[in-house]
């Protein structure tokens, strides 16, 4: 679906800052440095959209149920195709005869007669190298290659509570824990099975490469299972190739109110009328946010101060001094 054409977007923020700056409502006829400040204002009033202010003292910040979405990851089946050779004047690498080795080994750990070696790279379809030495190991013997990483989207933050099954796949959830539990579980057995416990751990990159975080499981997953979870997310800026701002057609209003309101601080240094504007706009998307949450959310009774629901669920929308009404 299209969206919709009373969206704002890019073109029209940066028209109405070049407007509020006082340099006509065209940014396309600007000066490269005045492009620039204009860029700045909006890049700062977007993160002031995403990361806003209390509304009164003493309360917390809001924090928006859309930063937090629910995704999806299906864990990977061990792969035991052929037998593996690890020869005596190299025991860091292991050679596979009838098979492949598959695209995420870098990512595994293969068990050699009962012990696990992290995998360090995968050199070609038949050649690994491990971390560390293994025995030297005679060619025809089994193994299972499993995979233990898997690196997340570019935009993961965080993990926001437990990750589940899908129905009829396990009746249990996966606990969020820290590296160091993961560390203490592997001490005790290195088998594979469902996964009951992960971690999210992150990558060590090369110069010039961007740090990504990977999830870890315990055990490692012995089948394919679709796992749901929900996370927090990194936002780019807007621009000329990422238009919409996230939230919606509604908070869209929001970030332009927001926009006029750090132009007119730029331009008088100081904040303007145009701040208690955006706090107006500000608050009834915050209000709008929390009631499609306590909704969505099977209508709890309770919200914590970000929106966020809890206690039971009840059937009923609409409750008087506790009790519900029908």
């Amino acid at each position: 679906m299209a969206e919709s054409d009373l969206s704002l977007q890019y073109t029209d923020f940066v028209n109405a800052i070049s407007d509020e700056l006082g340099w006509g409502s065209s940014y396309a006829g600007l000066a490269a440095a005045r492009q620039a400040v204009v860029d700045d204002r909006l890049a700062e009033a977007y993160r002031l959209c995403l990361f806003p202010p209390p509304l009164a003292e003493g309360e917390a910040p809001h924090r928006w149920s859309w930063l937090k979405p629910i995704r999806t990851i299906t864990t990977t089946a061990p792969y035991d195709t052929g037998t593996i050779e690890v020869a005596a004047g190299s025991l860091d690498k292991v050679t596979l005869t009838d098979g492949v080795w598959p695209s995420w080994a870098a990512d595994g750990q293969i068990v050699i007669k009962g012990v696990a070696y992290d995998v360090l790279t995968r050199d070609s379809d038949t050649q690994l190298t491990l971390a560390i030495d293994a025995p030297e190991t005679a060619a025809g013997t089994a193994y299972t290659l499993q995979r233990r990483y898997y690196t997340l989207e570019d935009d993961f933050a965080a993990l926001e509570g437990p990750m589940t099954y899908e129905p009829g796949q396990c009746g249990f959830k996966v606990a969020v824990v820290g590296e160091g539990k993961l560390r203490e579980l592997r001490q005790l057995r290195v088998g594979s099975g469902r996964p009951t416990h992960v971690a999210v751990t992150w990558t060590i990159p090369a110069p010039g490469s961007a740090q990504r975080a990977r999830m870890e499981f315990y055990p490692v997953a012995n089948a394919a299972y679709l796992l749901t979870y929900r996370c927090k997310i990194l936002v780019n800026k807007l621009s000329s190739t990422n238009v919409y701002p996230l939230g919606g057609m509604e908070f869209g209003e929001t970030v332009m109110a927001a926009a006029r309101a750090c132009a007119e601080k730029w331009r008088l240094r100081a904040p303007g009328p145009r701040w208690p504007e955006f706090m107006q706009r500000l608050a009834a998307s915050i209000a709008a946010d929390r009631q499609q949450g306590a909704e969505h959310l099977s209508i709890f009774n309770h919200l914590t101060e970000d929106g966020e629901a809890y206690g039971y669920a009840s059937p009923h929308l609409v409750t008087y001094n506790g009790y519900p009404q029908p």
